[in-house]
């Protein structure tokens, strides 16, 4: 994954503004850890990419039910 790819799906997540700190806490880190990976600091932890694809499919089945109740 790259910084690019997490920054897309972060803004997806949680919006245009202000994703880094709930993806953060999505993910059991400081929001540190992701300012310094969109810096270039640090690189992705592989182990990253199976949880947010988890948090993914359950953000996307929340809102098709929520789409379902409408």
């Amino acid at each position: 994954m790259t910084p690019e790819k997490l920054e897309k799906i972060g803004k997806a997540l949680f919006g245009e503004e202000r994703w880094k700190s709930p993806l953060a806490t999505a993910l059991g880190v400081n929001s540190s850890s992701i300012r310094a990976i969109m810096r270039g600091d640090r690189d992705i932890p592989q182990g990253w990419t199976p949880e947010i694809k988890s948090y993914l499919e359950g953000h996307i089945k929340q809102c098709q039910e929520a789409l379902d109740d409408l």
